[in-house]
């Protein structure tokens, strides 16, 4: 998903610190917003419902969200070319473990408050 980023902007990317947010707005309607030191992303969704959104880099996705127990769901397909990316984000206290399938890949990642 980063290929249309030289690896100079790659590198900063995996530099840069981020925060996310999940709010409840209502029953089943809720924003998830991702902030980066230079930008803000919120994305307001209902539940099960899919939803046009930009990405961070800037791909146009088609998004479904999903909450099991602790855990949001996030069933992704870019818009032009029907890749399918699941992130599976889950909420431990002040911390978030975030995994994301691609394909045949996998990332875990530990975001800290």
């Amino acid at each position: 998903f980063f290929s249309g980023l030289n690896k100079s902007l790659m590198t900063l990317a995996k530099a840069l610190p981020v925060w996310t947010k999940l709010r409840k707005i209502s029953n089943e309607q809720y924003e998830f917003t991702i902030s980066v030191p230079f930008k803000s992303f919120p994305h307001k969704f209902n539940l099960g419902t899919e939803a046009d959104f930009t990405s961070i880099e800037g791909r146009k996705i088609k998004s479904t969200f999903h909450i099991d127990g602790n855990k949001l769901i996030e069933q992704q397909v870019d818009v032009i070319s029907n890749r399918k990316l699941v992130i599976i984000r889950q909420y431990l206290g002040s911390e978030m473990i975030s995994q994301m399938y691609f394909e045949n890949v996998k990332v875990k990642q530990l975001f800290r408050n």
